[in-house]
């Protein structure tokens, strides 16, 4: 499941929850793509939760706290 929302400059940003490779990690993350300028390198937000967990959370996220984490969310190397 994903999000998708708007970013105060205007742009749109999808916002999905996932696990690391081969779903390996115990923590999920919170990746935040650019929809509306792919060039921006995504970024993430690590979950102390399980992926169902994190999918949860962002499922009931406003768009005011979606914006606060992809304000505090890292690039992805």
């Amino acid at each position: 499941m994903s999000r998708s929302f708007q970013d105060p400059d205007l742009l749109i940003w999808e916002a999905y929850a996932t696990t690391g490779a081969f779903g390996a990690s115990d923590h999920a993350h919170i990746i935040f793509h650019c929809v509306s300028d792919p060039s921006r390198r995504a970024r993430y937000v690590e979950q102390d939760a399980s992926l169902a967990a994190a999918q949860k959370r962002l499922a009931k996220l406003s768009t005011e706290e979606l914006r606060s984490l992809l304000d505090e969310a890292q690039s992805l190397k």
